[in-house]
């Protein structure tokens, strides 16, 4: 799976390894003349570990992936385009008999990873965002001019104050 690898970074700790398990079954379903005929569908279970670079503390850590799907599996792209989109759990995919199983489960893990990997809490901080890094000490002193600038807001407490100087309007 090329796609899922680039996603581990290369200082990961340990490989990453998942199970899987495909089930094709039939299911009746009703069809347009009205009469019930059966239908194909997969179910794909896929559980493992995954290791991922933190965008937070910059460092690999592992992540959970599980994924349990069902498809409807139809002949032709023009079936596929006719069924209702309503049905979340339920996907439509185009069966042949060259269909790749291992490029769907790559495709699946893929979809199931965060948008933005990160440790729940990090175990360290990443150096450029600790106090008194090289950038903080050369702008310590843009810092202090910060401090003794008057709050812009300052104006506006006074007015608020001179409006209710118990005056009545």
């Amino acid at each position: 799976m090329p796609r899922m690898l680039a996603e581990v970074p290369a200082d990961a700790p340990d490989r990453t390894v998942f199970t899987w398990q495909a089930e094709g079954s039939t299911q009746p379903e009703l069809q347009d003349e009205g009469t019930e005929a059966p239908q194909p569908y997969l179910r794909l279970a896929v559980h493992g570990l995954v290791w991922l670079m933190c965008q937070r503390c910059l460092s690999p850590y592992s992540q959970h992936l599980d994924v349990d799907a069902t498809y409807r599996i139809v002949v032709t792209e023009e079936e596929a385009d006719e069924y209702p989109l309503d049905d979340d759990e339920v996907e439509v995919i185009v069966g042949s008999r060259q269909f790749d199983l291992v490029d769907l489960i790559e495709e699946e893990l893929l979809l199931s990873l965060p948008l933005v990997p990160k440790h729940n809490v990090c175990p360290e901080v990443h150096e450029s965002l600790l106090p008194g890094s090289a950038d903080d000490e050369s702008d310590e002193g843009g810092a202090r001019e910060e401090e003794e600038k008057p709050n812009p807001f300052a104006v506006l407490e006074k007015l608020k104050q001179g409006g209710s100087d118990g005056k009545k309007h």
